[in-house]
């Protein structure tokens, strides 16, 4: 059961993650073009960090294992009779 629920909040994490990435290179351009536009200078190149991208995943899915662990523990100290009961 603690399996089930660890994996079941890596995939979450790993799915936002994937969300986020694919997010982050069109705004972050985005941003830097607004705020040199805003301050009237250049900013210079925008440069993306691939090491950062694939840095975060393994942040993000450590935080996923580890925030799925308690409700996990939760769940196998519940019966099958409590937990059907329940819904």
């Amino acid at each position: 059961v603690i399996g089930i629920f660890v994996v079941e909040g890596m995939v979450i994490g790993a799915l936002s993650w994937l969300f986020a990435a694919l997010l982050s290179y069109p705004v972050g351009k985005l941003l830097v073009d607004a705020f040199g536009s805003a301050l009237q200078m250049p900013m210079g190149s925008y440069r993306y960090s691939f090491g950062g991208v694939v840095g975060w995943l393994a942040i993000v899915l450590a935080l996923s294992a580890l925030s799925s662990l308690w409700p996990a523990r939760q769940a196998t100290r519940v019966s099958v009779r409590e937990a059907l009961a329940y819904e």
